[in-house]
């Protein structure tokens, strides 16, 4: 017996139904039941509209090999660095009070343009392009800073950007950990140098931001008592 879909519709109450006829008879499948009794599963493919059935094909992977994920985690890193140094470590200087940590990412921004050049390399010594990924991570970050600027006083803007650095940070240095990890697994041994190298620096920053924020969060405390 042969079965043909004549067409795929929505019924008044909501529910799709296929018309399909044979040689002999024709009748609507309730797909909502699956009520299929009688037609052959051969002569039905799938109760969903054809339309979809592209859509829900998965896509062949992009990344397929530890080399690839390590130059694409690479690209990450180098979007945020070049970020830090163009843009946000600036904001920064200019936003903050607290000479200290104002002092501390002025010299942060000196180390982070030696972080994008050392990432550079790390892509030199690959063989690859030293192409940026855009970071969806630092982004967030970014944005749940500046959104936390626009709700909280400019009296408190040290301590807002304080626990934005801190976060940063440990952000950057879970990458960094990570790359370094897959640069020896892979062998490479001057990338490792390299990636050590930003890390160690990383670690500092965020031991220095630590403690600017323990002090300006204890002085901070103190000022309605004294007011």
């Amino acid at each position: 017996m042969r079965v043909d879909v004549l067409n795929d519709f929505e019924h008044e109450d909501g529910e799709r139904l296929l018309e399909i006829r044979d040689d002999e008879r024709a009748q609507s499948l309730d797909l909502g039941a699956h009520d299929v009794s009688g037609v052959s599963p051969l002569d039905i493919r799938a109760f969903t509209p054809t339309s979809h059935s592209t859509a829900t094909r998965r896509e062949m992977p992009e990344i397929t090999t530890p080399r690839e994920l390590f130059t694409h985690e690479l690209g990450d890193i180098l979007y945020v660095e070049r970020k830090l140094a163009s843009e946000t470590l600036p904001k920064l200087i200019a936003e903050v009070r607290d000479e200290e940590f104002k002092a501390g990412l002025e010299k942060h921004l000196r180390e982070t343009k030696q972080h994008v050049a050392n990432v550079e390399q790390v892509f030199s010594l690959l063989g690859e392009e030293a192409k940026a990924e855009k970071c969806l991570g630092f982004e967030g970050l970014k944005d749940e800073h500046d959104k936390m600027l626009e709700e909280t006083s400019t009296a408190l803007i040290d301590m807002v950007d304080l626990g934005a650095a801190a976060r940063t940070e440990n952000y950057e240095i879970a990458a960094y950990e990570g790359l370094r990890r897959m640069a020896k697994a892979l062998g490479e041994e001057k990338a490792v140098e390299l990636l050590d190298d930003n890390l160690k620096q990383e670690k500092e920053a965020l031991r220095e931001v630590e403690k600017i924020a323990t002090r300006v969060s204890n002085d901070s405390a103190k000022e309605p008592a004294s007011a």
